[in-house]
């Protein structure tokens, strides 16, 4: 029976990605960089924080996504999909739908100058955001629709296209001794994002 030893680190690193992302849509309103709701008073702190966090936050999230993805599809098995699509699909549908337009009704009163009720915003949201971004792209239209919930869809197709891959490494059908050998190097991490690849400029 194969070990299910928890990973704690992992747990942990989850709880950083999406606990700075909650943080970092929090204090967007009191930079000075554009935002779909600003606040009157900003703040050059919240710059730099932006600065900070916007090169890599999202990468992080990928990644531990990634990882909680290879060992869904592990324990999960012939339910992935099943699963994949209530904790990504079912999210999403419910935010577009309940979440996002109380968002997108008050951004069009701060920028557009809208003054109708919200029922009033209703009647003409989503069609017309659609319509000024329209685009050939489901995945753009993913983003206008779901503005701070893209990650899900986006997400839900990245697994999807991915599956045939994860399933051939499981199966060991992909070899990355190459790889595992530079990773166990000193340093040798730092060895991916290199243009060249060599390990040598690092040790």
């Amino acid at each position: 029976m194969k070990s299910t030893k928890r990973l704690h680190y992992l747990d942990w690193l989850r709880v950083l990605a999406f606990g700075l992302l909650f943080l970092f849509h929090s204090w967007r309103p009191f930079d000075h960089l554009p935002w779909h709701i600003k606040n009157e008073d900003q703040s050059i702190l919240f710059d730099l924080l932006t600065f900070f966090t916007h090169g890599w936050r999202m990468y992080l999230i990928f990644l531990v996504s990634g990882a909680g993805t290879w060992f869904a599809m592990k324990s999960r098995k012939r339910k992935f999909i099943i699963d994949r699509i209530k904790r990504l699909i079912v999210p999403f549908l419910f935010g577009i739908l309940i979440i996002i337009p109380p968002q997108r009704f008050y951004e069009w009163i701060m920028f557009r100058g809208f003054q109708e009720g919200y029922l009033d915003f209703l009647s003409t949201y989503p069609f017309q955001q659609l319509s000024e971004d329209m685009s050939l792209s489901v995945l753009l239209w993913f983003g206008h629709l779901g503005t701070h919930l893209w990650y899900l869809p986006f997400l839900f197709i990245m697994t999807l296209v991915s599956i045939p891959i994860f399933r051939k490494i499981q199966k060991g059908q992909i070899r990355f001794a190459r790889l595992k050998k530079i990773m166990s190097m000193k340093l040798g991490v730092f060895c991916i994002g290199h243009p060249n690849g060599r390990l040598q400029t690092y040790t």
